[in-house]
């Protein structure tokens, strides 16, 4: 139906009430805050968090105002209509602008969002290397220092003693073995003289290595 022309009397301001088919509706809720469902409690918003208002809910509508009555019944029975004049008024476009503006912004934001995870991905990963590096350094670190602890107790005087008067006794042992098979027949005289004459040289050397440790720690 086409709309009709405005003949009669023009009607009166909006109510300024948020009452729908006698229902009192609660306040519009601010520019970006979250709204929960009736009869559920959703995520409260951070007080710190920046929330952009919605413009005022007008008092009255100027272009209302100038409709008739039978404008007003035309839209009544007409819903697809008055969504089209909700749609182009000049309310629902500021709404619309802000919407813009806020999904703007938001893309910046997770643009840089985006750019700073991958920069903590890069650093993550830089550190990552970094304590594999240490960690095989600190093995290589207490593998020498395995090794050191290896030769002072390898070259500890006490110890060296020790080791050298029992290496000196190895070599008395095996002359005296060369000597019992010389008596047995089981080697010549060649070979008795040349193990022989090794097997003491031995014992006097380490004998006089112990000695001189001996005095040293006198």
């Amino acid at each position: 139906a086409a709309i009709p022309s405005r003949t009669t009397q023009p009607v009166g301001a909006a109510s300024s009430d948020r009452s729908v088919g006698g229902v009192q509706q609660p306040p519009p809720p601010l520019y970006g805050q979250s709204v929960s469902p009736p009869g559920t409690s959703g995520p409260s918003t951070p007080s710190n968090r920046p929330r952009t208002p919605l413009p005022p809910c007008p008092a009255e509508f100027e272009r209302v105002k100038q409709m008739s009555l039978a404008e007003l019944e035309f839209y009544k029975d007409n819903p697809n209509c008055l969504d089209d004049l909700i749609t182009e008024s000049e309310q629902l476009q500021q709404y619309a602008a802000m919407t813009s503006d806020l999904i703007k912004a938001n893309a910046e934001v997770l643009e840089k969002n985006l750019a700073r995870q991958q920069e903590v991905e890069e650093a993550q990963k830089a550190v990552t290397e970094k304590w594999t590096a240490l960690q095989a350094r600190k093995a290589e670190v207490e593998g020498l220092l395995k090794e050191q602890d290896a030769l002072m107790q390898r070259f500890n005087a006490p110890q060296m003693v020790s080791a050298l008067a029992e290496e000196a006794r190895a070599d008395f042992t095996a002359a005296e073995e060369v000597k019992r098979e010389l008596f047995s027949a089981s080697i010549d005289l060649h070979t008795f003289k040349r193990a022989y004459l090794q097997h003491r040289k031995d014992f006097h050397r380490k004998m006089a290595k112990k000695e001189k440790l001996e005095r040293q720690q006198q």
